[in-house]
């Protein structure tokens, strides 16, 4: 919301650059600051894989204020010519852990190095190591660290083992499902027919489901979340 203030409406280009891990993170960003500038002449737009780049070009003649996008798709943009950043005043960086985890930390510090008027940077991190440390040192003379919350979120979670025979597995997962009724789960499986076999046995049972695994295509990933 801070963002929303801090730009100018009146100018049609983009002027606050969000870079995000997933598409899907990216996606839900970018839904997020439409309800956001709902009553406010501003437009946002994504740059993500699993989109066509030219529909994205056009998009970007529209002049929006806010860009949500991937390291990938980002920098192909840039090495193209069809992204100029020079005027990207507000930078985000949202999960740096997991995009350093997924091999972006050459893409961040291009990126990053080519934001030359950047008045306010931002990173949100769960986790804070030597690698996001150096990053931030290299582009960064002054920053502030905030940490929400002192505990660990981990040490407010119930876990439990269940060490049960293949040929059971199956309907101990109802049953659980049935003890937490109306709750939202995920069931991470080993394969990807796992979890296209686990997802076709629930709705038989009148669950309500969907599985994800990179077989699926942008479309068929968005439908299911």
């Amino acid at each position: 919301m801070p963002l929303l203030q801090a730009i100018d409406n009146k100018d049609r280009f983009p002027q606050v650059l969000i870079v995000a891990p997933t598409r899907e993170l990216v996606q839900q960003i970018r839904d997020d600051i439409m309800k956001l500038t709902e009553f406010f002449p501003m437009r946002s737009m994504c740059l993500m894989g699993g989109k066509s780049m030219r529909f994205q070009r056009e998009d970007l003649r529209y002049g929006p204020q806010f860009i949500v996008a991937t390291p990938g798709r980002l920098i192909e943009f840039m090495q193209n010519g069809y992204f100029d950043v020079t005027k990207i005043t507000h930078f985000v960086l949202d999960e740096v852990d997991r995009m350093l985890d997924m091999g972006f930390i050459e893409d961040v510090d291009r990126i990053w190095g080519q934001l030359t008027s950047l008045k306010q940077t931002m990173t949100f991190s769960a986790t804070i190591n030597n690698e996001i440390k150096d990053i931030i040192n290299r582009h960064c003379k002054e920053f502030v660290h905030i940490r929400v919350g002192d505990q660990i979120t981990v040490d407010k979670i119930d876990h439990t083992y269940i060490d049960i025979a293949h040929e059971h597995k199956f309907a101990t997962l109802v049953h659980l499902l049935e003890q937490h009724k109306g709750q939202k789960t995920i069931i991470f499986a080993q394969t990807k027919r796992n979890t296209e076999v686990i997802t076709r046995a629930l709705k038989q049972g009148k669950h309500t489901c969907a599985y994800l695994n990179g077989d699926l295509d942008q479309r068929e990933r968005t439908r299911a979340l």
